[in-house]
C-alpha cells in the first residue's frame, strides 16, 4: 500500500479567527564582545519560528477542521495584512492546538501554533516584495553564489 500525501497547502483563511495573529522576525546572529564590553555582532541568518492564533468554537466545523490539520500534519497557510496594504502568507504545518472550555457554558476557544516552514511577502497589488520563500526571520542575507 502506498500513500499519497496531497502537497497543496490548505488555506487558512476562511476560517473565522478571533484571537490576535502574533509572530516574531528573529535573524541569527554571532556576537563577540571584547574584555571592554565592545561587541561585534554579524548576522549570520535568519531563523523560522511560530506564529499563535485563534477563535471560538462556534457550532460550525472550524474546530474539526484545525484538529483534523494538526493530527494529519496538512501543510496550510495563513495570510496576514498589514495596514499599508502589504500581506505576508505563512506557510507551515499546526503543530499546537489547544481548548479551552470555561464553566457555566461559556464559549469554547481555540488556540494554534503554527510552526511556519517559510513565508512570502506580497504588495497590495500582488507584486512580490520578498525574495521568493524566505524564513519567517527575513532574508538571509548573503547567499552563496555559483557560477557555471
Amino acid at each position: 500500500i502506498i500513500d499519497l500525501i496531497d502537497p497543496m497547502c490548505v488555506s487558512l483563511n476562511s476560517f473565522g479567527l478571533t484571537q490576535s495573529v502574533s509572530f516574531t522576525h528573529k535573524g541569527k546572529y554571532q556576537i563577540v564582545e571584547d574584555r571592554f564590553g565592545k561587541a561585534d555582532i554579524r548576522k549570520i541568518g535568519s531563523s523560522g519560528g511560530t506564529i499563535g492564533f485563534g477563535g471560538v468554537d462556534l457550532k460550525d466545523t472550524a474546530r474539526e477542521k484545525f484538529y483534523q490539520f494538526q493530527s494529519k500534519a496538512t501543510p496550510v497557510y495563513l495570510d496576514v495584512s498589514h495596514e499599508n496594504g502589504d500581506i505576508t502568507r505563512f506557510y507551515g504545518l499546526i503543530n499546537t492546538l489547544s481548548e479551552s472550555h470555561p464553566t457555566g457554558k461559556g464559549i469554547i476557544s481555540i488556540n494554534i501554533t503554527l510552526t511556519v516552514s517559510h513565508i512570502i511577502e506580497f504588495n497590495s497589488s500582488g507584486s512580490l516584495l520578498s525574495d521568493g520563500y524566505i524564513a519567517l526571520g527575513g532574508d538571509a542575507g548573503d547567499k552563496a553564489k555559483y557560477i557555471l
